[in-house]
């Protein structure tokens, strides 16, 4: 059961993986360039604004669907770097908009 679970999560983080660069990528331009607040906003959502929600809600949501709470957990990280990817993006594209 262990190899299985550990199995799955690594499946989700390979999934999520390519979506790190742009979290990072984002993050990074907009500390360089001197966007403060909207750097601490993008750096604090990975981790902190829609992690803490996540880990709470999707293990409720996955047993809701009938499976174990244990794979709720494991989406976690996965399903918050995608969802913090989805914020960066407006970030990035609004800044290059800004500099033409």
């Amino acid at each position: 059961a262990v190899i299985a679970i550990a199995s799955l999560a690594i499946r989700f983080n390979c999934f999520i993986l390519p979506f790190h660069s742009i979290i990072f990528a984002t993050n990074m331009l907009l500390q360089v360039a001197g966007v403060k607040i909207k750097a601490i906003i993008l750096s604090s959502t990975r981790q902190g604004i829609v992690f803490v929600p996540v880990i709470l809600l999707l293990p409720l949501i996955v047993q809701w669907a009938g499976f174990e709470g244990i794979y709720g957990i494991i989406a976690t990280p996965s399903v918050s770097d995608l969802i913090s990817a989805c914020i960066s993006f407006p970030f990035m594209t609004g800044f290059i908009k800004k500099l033409k």
